[in-house]
C-alpha cells in the first residue's frame, strides 16, 4: 500500500490555508485603517492645542506684527491670535497660523494627515484661539472634528471657550 495525501485532501488542505490566510488579511487591512483614523484624529487635537496654548501665552512675532527694530512694545500691533484651518483636500491637511492684525506671521504650510481618512467639521473649517484665554471666534457654541475612515469613526470638540474635548 502506498502512503500519501490523495488530490481531494491537498486541495481541502490548500483552502483551509487560503482561507485563514485571507481572514487574517482581512483583519490587519482593518487595524491599519484604525490606526489611521486614531493617529489622524491625535494629530489634529494636537494642532488645536498648540495653536489654543500659543494664543493663551501670546506668543508672536513682534517684528512681523510692526514693532519698531523688532522690539516688543514699540508699535507693533496686537497678537489677533493663532488659527488652525483644516482643508478637504487628498489626503486632507491642516495649517497652523499665528496673526497679528492681517499679518500671518506663522504658517505651519498644509501637514497631511494619512492616507484613506476623512474630516468633516461641523461649524466651519478653521479655528481661531483667541489671546489671554478669551475662547475661540467659533460662531456657535462648538464645532465638532470627525475624522474617519470606512467603519471607524473618531471625534472631538472644540468649545467656544476654547475648550478641547477629548477624542471619542
Amino acid at each position: 500500500m502506498k502512503k500519501g495525501f490523495t488530490l481531494v485532501e491537498l486541495l481541502v488542505a490548500l483552502g483551509v490555508v487560503a482561507i485563514v490566510a485571507g481572514v487574517g488579511l482581512t483583519n490587519l487591512r482593518g487595524r491599519n485603517r484604525d490606526e489611521r483614523v486614531v493617529e489622524s484624529a491625535e494629530k489634529l487635537k494636537q494642532a488645536f492645542l498648540q495653536a489654543k496654548s500659543q494664543a493663551q501665552s501670546g506668543k508672536k512675532d513682534c517684528g512681523a506684527c510692526g514693532a519698531v527694530g523688532g522690539v516688543c512694545g514699540t508699535g507693533d500691533v496686537p497678537l489677533l491670535g493663532w488659527r488652525v484651518s483644516l482643508w478637504g483636500t487628498t489626503p486632507p491637511s491642516y495649517s497652523i497660523l499665528g496673526l497679528c492684525d492681517v499679518t500671518t506671521f506663522y504658517n505651519s504650510g498644509p501637514i497631511n494627515l494619512s492616507d484613506g481618512v476623512t474630516v468633516n467639521t461641523s461649524g466651519g473649517s478653521s479655528v481661531l484661539f483667541i489671546p489671554q484665554g478669551l475662547g475661540t471666534d467659533l460662531p456657535g457654541a462648538s464645532m465638532t472634528v470627525q475624522v474617519s475612515a470606512t467603519g471607524i469613526i473618531r471625534s472631538f470638540t472644540i468649545q467656544k471657550n476654547g475648550e478641547i474635548g477629548p477624542i471619542q
